[in-house]
């Protein structure tokens, strides 16, 4: 099996766990485990009589899925072992401390595998209390990527290279002092880019993507959304509004802000909370929708207009970009005598808005 198609598996079994369950599963049982697991999966379906057959090409998709199930089966088991710990608490020696006075031992485990009858949801309530336990012992420390674990030579008959780490882990806090705040870059996402001639509802931008590399493919945020001020009556009586996006198979994620900042320009939407602007990374393209409160679409009005019905739903003084690349105004068509074809289609660029995108570097 080529590398390139072990790290393919391993990415699929990564957005399982990611999507069905919201964890990460690496960070969950250790970047050595999910390695061994995978492996220990391939050398498994590989060494099958059965899988050496001629058509061995022509199978293929059936064994990577034998070998998908293999690796979620085995990670299953490993999380609900009881002897499994935090990766991130073993992943670092820890520094002797003084001797303190013996404290109480702590009460039982977030969760016990006993406690739930339905296997399933014993699974589940396990994979949440890890998953906190670990958020609760990486929430003060930056994101590294993992070096490969293996050398690039082969691993068995089957010639399998090394598995480089898919995501993250936990690095050590920074000195005192050093600030811990992640780089990052914001994406904007406007809503005059959208194809506005057939898609004409301002309140709904397609987003054709992707979402470009990151050293954390988790960190996708909401920063803001910015709501222009000729736009201000049609957000003024939501206590919030819900940036709703879509992605493919309808796969949805969404988030809450509040009023905050208004300038000349217009309203500045904030997350409700920093760790509340964090969203799904579901797969592009997006679609995204501002909503108001109750869940009903914000009426931000359309675009795709003609210029003879301009003068009805534009003031003078709005900026207007016509299909063929005009940009003026009512008014200084009528002051510089400009020539606009009636049936042009029309883009009122002063109600436009915009959706701040924050990706880790």
């Amino acid at each position: 099996m080529q590398r390139e198609t072990a790290q393919r598996l391993a990415s699929a079994v990564q957005r399982f766990f990611k999507d069905k369950h919201d964890v990460d599963v690496v960070a969950l049982v250790g970047a050595d485990s999910f390695r061994s697991a995978l492996w220990h999966a391939i050398q498994t379906v590989y060494g099958r009589p059965e899988s050496k057959s001629a058509d061995e090409v022509g199978r293929a998709p059936e064994l990577h899925r034998a070998i998908l199930s293999d690796t979620i089966r085995a990670l299953r088991a490993l999380i609900m072992s009881e002897e499994q710990q935090a990766p991130v608490q073993q992943s670092q020696p820890q520094p002797e401390q003084p001797q303190q006075p013996q404290q109480p031992q702590q009460s039982a485990p977030l969760f016990h595998p006993a406690e739930s009858a339905d296997p399933e949801q014993a699974f589940f309530d396990r994979l949440q209390a890890l998953e906190t336990e670990r958020r609760l012992a990486t929430a003060a420390t930056p994101a590294v990527k993992l070096q490969p674990a293996f050398d690039d030579g082969p691993m068995g008959q089957e010639g399998l290279g090394s598995l480089p780490a898919p995501i993250v882990v936990a690095a050590p806090a920074p000195a005192q002092g050093q600030s811990r705040a992640q780089r990052g870059r914001i994406v904007p996402i406007l809503s005059m880019k959208r194809p506005w001639t057939y898609q004409r509802d301002r309140a709904v931008i397609t987003w054709p993507g992707p979402l470009p590399a990151m050293s954390d493919a988790s960190h996708v945020a909401i920063a803001a959304v910015l709501l222009p001020a000729s736009l201000a009556s049609s957000f003024a009586h939501t206590p919030f509004i819900i940036l709703r996006v879509t992605g493919v198979g309808d796969a949805i994620t969404e988030c809450i802000l509040v009023r905050g900042a208004d300038t000349t320009w217009g309203t500045t939407f904030a997350p409700v909370e920093a760790n509340a602007r964090f969203i799904r990374p579901i797969p592009t393209p997006w679609t995204l929708e501002v909503l108001n409160w109750t869940g009903h679409r914000l009426d931000l009005g359309q675009d795709g207009f003609l210029w003879k019905e301009a003068e009805s739903v534009a003031k003078s003084t709005d900026v207007l970009v016509t299909g063929s690349g005009q940009r003026v105004t009512l008014a200084s068509v009528v002051a510089k005598n400009i020539v606009v074809a009636d049936d042009s289609p029309v883009l009122n660029e002063s109600r436009q808005w915009t959706v701040l995108l924050e990706l880790a570097a």
